[in-house]
């Protein structure tokens, strides 16, 4: 497709056959534009049959099958935890600051771009979907309030509750579930669990987490009965 443009987006795929990206059949830098990304994926980061416009990049993982840019980089993007889905960048990543000025004004979540994410003084946008934010926050979101759960089927639990605050910003929640962390999500308040059996008894809790990684304290606790088949 002509004048595809993928501008400051975070890929992370962990399957053993995944490609961050193909441009075939004739890639060029009318067909494909890439600034500010971050592609981490295991057997291919990207292919492209011709050159494209492309830079500004962080790719990690497997092979290049194309010419980067002379300012995109190959490295461990250092995210806070990949494996609950929090794709935010310690402050020590190269992505931060590696990104081009495209103009956009806020990140992914809302929080402004761009800041001084690693305090050298300088801000800069970063690479991915998650401007780094101020370094040496420590200080947690307050803990969500007025958790509801509300059994709506015999296959469904929903889930709502009171925003969270925060210093800098929310980014997120983590849902658990007889204690047991069973969904991370953005920054909304509701959810819908449907990972759950007819006739079970389930007692809820959220927590709110930000851009550095700081999680809040557990919500009240809420219990749903599941209606029996």
């Amino acid at each position: 497709m002509l004048r595809t443009k993928l501008y400051n987006n975070t890929v992370y795929l962990t399957g053993m056959s995944s490609q961050g990206f193909v441009c075939g059949d004739g890639c060029s830098s009318d067909v494909l534009t890439m600034r500010n990304n971050i592609i981490q994926a295991v057997l291919k980061v990207g292919y492209a049959d011709a050159p494209f416009d492309e830079n500004n990049d962080l790719f990690y993982g497997g092979v290049l099958q194309f010419t980067k840019g002379s300012s995109s980089i190959v490295a461990n993007p250092q995210f806070v935890d990949p494996a609950s889905a929090n794709f935010h960048l310690q402050a020590s990543s190269p992505a931060i600051d590696g990104g081009a000025d495209l103009g956009f004004a806020f990140d992914f979540d809302g929080l402004p771009v761009p800041v001084d994410g690693n305090g050298d003084g300088l801000a800069k946008a970063d690479m991915g979907a998650f401007e780094g934010q101020v370094i040496g926050d420590t200080t947690a979101p307050t803990a969500p309030v007025n958790l509801i759960a509300t059994a709506t089927s015999s296959s469904q639990v929903d889930l709502v509750w009171d925003a969270s605050n925060d210093d800098v910003g929310v980014t997120g929640y983590e849902l658990r579930r007889d204690g047991v962390l069973v969904a991370t999500t953005a920054a909304f308040t509701s959810y819908f669990d449907m990972n759950v059996t007819a006739g079970a008894t389930y007692t809820y809790e959220v927590r709110a987490r930000d851009a550095a990684g700081n999680v809040s304290g557990p919500s009240n606790a809420a219990t749903a009965t599941v209606p029996a088949l």
